[in-house]
């Protein structure tokens, strides 16, 4: 029985833990001033219900990368119209663009990739697993024979692709 007691101390405080740290993420959120706009309420009740505004504007991609974003949180769990989700992937497009960098394919996440390359998540996923299985890449050619992946992608992407360790 005493353990019982414990474990129930146990999860009690580790609710009180996740409540008082919901209560400061939403005093940042409130803190968080995005840029004025058509969706910029949109962005904060929708983004803002599930995470941290912060996390938001922390990324930065084209409209396919904003698009394949919000398809992924709608996926767990996020709701709106289709045009609701229009507005809030025009507004992220709008004012969180793509940074003009290049993809380091060695150390970038699948969700990089996927955001940064414009590629499907399959594909973003499959170069990681390939890299993890067979190390880093160290050119072009390395990287064409990850199996699977729409290559004619990625040449469109060539110019931003780098393969520094």
């Amino acid at each position: 029985m005493g353990i019982m007691k414990n474990m129930n101390r146990a999860a009690l405080l580790i609710s009180f833990l996740v409540a008082s740290l919901t209560a400061v993420s939403s005093s940042m959120v409130q803190a968080q001033d995005l840029p004025a706009g058509k969706g910029k309420e949109l962005v904060e009740n929708t983004c803002g219900s599930c995470h941290g505004l912060d996390v938001v504007v922390a990324q930065h991609a084209t409209k396919d990368g904003w698009a394949s974003i919000v398809d992924y949180m709608v996926s767990r769990g996020a709701s709106g119209t289709p045009e609701e989700i229009a507005t809030i992937v025009d507004y992220l497009a709008k004012n969180f663009p793509a940074a003009a960098t290049k993809t380091n394919v060695n150390k970038a996440t699948a969700m990089d990739l996927q955001t940064q390359l414009e590629l499907t998540a399959k594909d973003s996923e499959a170069i990681v697993k390939y890299r993890t299985d067979h190390g880093d890449f160290k050119d072009w050619d390395g990287l064409a024979k990850v199996p699977g992946i729409d290559t004619a992608k990625l040449t469109a992407k060539k110019d931003s692709i780098v393969f520094t360790e």
